[in-house]
């Protein structure tokens, strides 16, 4: 069994998931200033304008529906009820499962979860 690359998360009124495989990265180095997503992550706080390039990026991958201006609208709805150094959080956790900063097994055993995103 394969280990889960994709992280659910309640946004736009319903539960998506949100998933970077490794065409959705090479997509989100394109958008992104940096054009590297580790220089992203590990100087936050992620800027608004690339959270919502991560999110757009992410749940696209698996719901080709969705579009920026979407986005947008369901992240200020989420952030009405949430805080955004969580959002940091969930999408760090999706990139991690990708792969992208080391072998997944080592960063995440089977069900763990980052801290920040307990019941999310």
């Amino acid at each position: 069994m394969g280990l889960n690359r994709s992280v659910m998360i309640e946004i736009g009124g319903k539960e998506r998931e949100l998933k970077f495989t490794i065409q959705a990265v090479e997509q989100l180095e394109a958008i992104i200033p940096e054009k590297n997503i580790y220089k992203v992550v590990a100087n936050p706080p992620i800027s608004v304008t690339n959270v919502c390039r991560c999110l757009y990026v992410g749940l696209r991958s698996t719901d080709k529906k969705v579009t920026m201006e979407k986005v947008h609208e369901w992240l200020r709805e989420w952030l009405d009820n949430n805080d955004a150094e969580d959002m940091q959080n969930i999408l760090g956790e999706a990139l991690a499962k990708a792969g992208v900063f080391g072998k997944v097994k080592q960063i995440f055993g089977e069900g763990d979860d980052v801290p920040g995103t307990e019941g999310k």
